[in-house]
């Protein structure tokens, strides 16, 4: 069986928004930027991909890639989002972080287990990009 996420990757149109986003409102800290200059497949491209680490040592990867826009598109909520495993006052710090900055993201809170999404504990902070 595998034993952990180590990485998952989104899209994203700014690297340096979703730094302040994931670093300064959610408080993940940015681990590497990595300016990326051909694909896995050797196809070139003008990219950067960015982890931001979580306390178990698995990232949050982003790659923002030059000259192929990105725009988010109204989705239902189950669509697009990302739940995270924090405390009470991990989620309101972030929740209130983001209302300062205007964010059009909605955080919630949610109770579900890491070894069984039914259970009611711990506390899991979701994301829902609109």
């Amino acid at each position: 069986m595998t034993a952990r996420l180590h990485h998952v990757v989104f899209r994203c149109r700014d690297t340096e928004e979703t730094r302040v986003f994931y670093e300064d409102v959610i408080g993940l800290p940015l681990a590497a930027a990595l300016p990326l200059t051909a694909s896995a497949t050797g196809r070139p491209v003008r990219a950067m991909h960015s982890f931001f680490q979580l306390k178990d040592g698995s990232f949050v990867a982003f790659f923002e890639v030059e000259g192929a826009p990105f725009e988010f598109k109204e989705q239902h909520d189950f669509d697009l989002h990302l739940a995270l495993e924090a405390s009470d006052e991990d989620v309101e710090r972030a929740a209130a972080a983001a209302r300062a900055r205007g964010s059009r993201s909605a955080a919630r809170r949610t109770t579900a287990s890491s070894r069984r999404p039914t259970s009611a504990t711990p506390t899991a902070m979701w994301w829902s990009w609109r």
